[in-house]
């Protein structure tokens, strides 16, 4: 069985696979969904940071150029700058988490999963850019009400799972 099989049935199995012990179940729905929803929060946050900081500079330095652009909110170039502004926010914040802390983001830390590979390891930072970037994908986050739910193109494509933690 190859391990893209395993991540498209594993939601509907009993037993642990690929590397999960007894203890390790995968997320529920509500908690993936939980995630979501604190993430948001999280990289928007995340987004209205840079963008104040980016603002003060302009003013502290007096960047007219910069200053005009950000002004004039109605240009073409601004709105894919926007665009793109906002993807490499999303990337760079769970990029940041699930690779520097090991799986987990803010969201995951509040609800007790973990994001790991399918044999059970945690996440390198090829694995973890590759989940990242595959969340901007316009209407992915309505990936989990396909065939499989729980299981996002996040997950099938970057061949990961997100995993309730017990305490030990």
């Amino acid at each position: 069985m190859s391990l893209r099989a395993n991540v498209m049935t594993a939601p509907l199995l009993d037993e642990p696979i690929g590397g999960l012990s007894n203890e390790q179940q995968h997320a529920s729905k509500a908690k993936r969904l939980a995630n979501y929803v604190i993430d948001s929060v999280g990289y928007t946050l995340f987004s209205g940071l840079i963008g104040a900081l980016l603002g003060y500079f302009a003013v502290r330095f007096d960047n007219e150029t910069l200053i005009s652009i950000f002004a004039d909110s109605s240009r073409s170039l601004l709105k894919v700058i926007d665009y793109f502004f906002g993807f490499a926010v999303v990337i760079v914040y769970y990029l940041f988490f699930e690779y520097g802390f090991r799986g987990k983001t803010p969201g995951k830390w509040l609800t007790g999963t973990r994001a790991i590979t399918l044999d059970g390891r945690p996440l390198d930072f090829r694995t973890a850019l590759k989940r990242s970037a595959i969340r901007c994908i316009p209407f992915e986050f309505a990936s989990f009400l396909g065939e499989k739910p729980g299981t996002g193109w996040h997950d099938l494509w970057s061949e990961t799972m997100v995993i309730e933690e017990r305490a030990s």
